[in-house]
């Protein structure tokens, strides 16, 4: 109604969306153990669209994270562990960092999916050392190496604990074998 009394038609009713909903994230990786050379890719799925989610959100430890993208409900990273390091690695997003259109931050930081835990091991394993012939396989004086066998030959040795070790004669390969829990090994 105006000041004279005049009525006016009916306006056009307003749409109002009531979101008291909090968004919520899941962090998974491609791989759960990391060594010498490699990286995970890390996806960050959100319950809701968000146009603050930043890198700057994620805490990441053991390593670093790059290559983060993405947008809406979807975003990835690339995480690469330190070097020489057998620390854990562990990437995560706590509650409060990102929000959704209406502007309810996310609260699910203490959530199990709300962060991914990777073991990493990435110090350079030492070349094998006390290599021995054995001393069936020893037809010179013993423990001098020296024989004239030329096939079939025991060769022990010791190296990191579970390490897979490849023997060769120069270029040939002489065949594969694994430490035991002691680091020794006999091929």
């Amino acid at each position: 109604t105006d000041g004279a009394g005049n009525i006016s038609p009916s306006s056009t009713a307003l749409a109002i969306t009531v979101d008291t909903t909090a968004p919520s994230i899941a962090v998974t990786s491609n791989k759960s153990a990391l060594k010498v050379g490699e990286s995970a890719a890390i996806s960050f799925t959100l319950s809701e669209a968000s146009t603050d989610f930043t890198v700057a959100d994620v805490v990441a430890t053991g390593g670093s994270l790059s290559n983060f993208t993405g947008s809406g409900t979807s975003y990835t990273a690339t995480f690469t562990p330190t070097n020489n390091s057998t620390t854990a690695g562990s990437i995560s997003v706590a509650s409060s960092k990102f929000s959704d259109a209406a502007g309810n931050q996310n609260t699910d930081g203490a959530e199990a999916n709300n962060s991914v835990s990777l073991t990493i091991d990435t110090t350079p394993t030492t070349a094998p050392t006390n290599l021995n012939l054995a001393a069936a396989d020893d037809s010179g004086i013993s423990t001098d190496n020296i024989t004239n066998k030329t096939s079939l030959l025991t060769i022990s040795g010791n190296a990191e604990a579970g390490s897979s070790i490849e023997l060769f004669n120069g270029s040939t390969s002489l065949g594969t074998t694994t430490t035991n829990s002691g680091g020794v090994f006999s091929k």
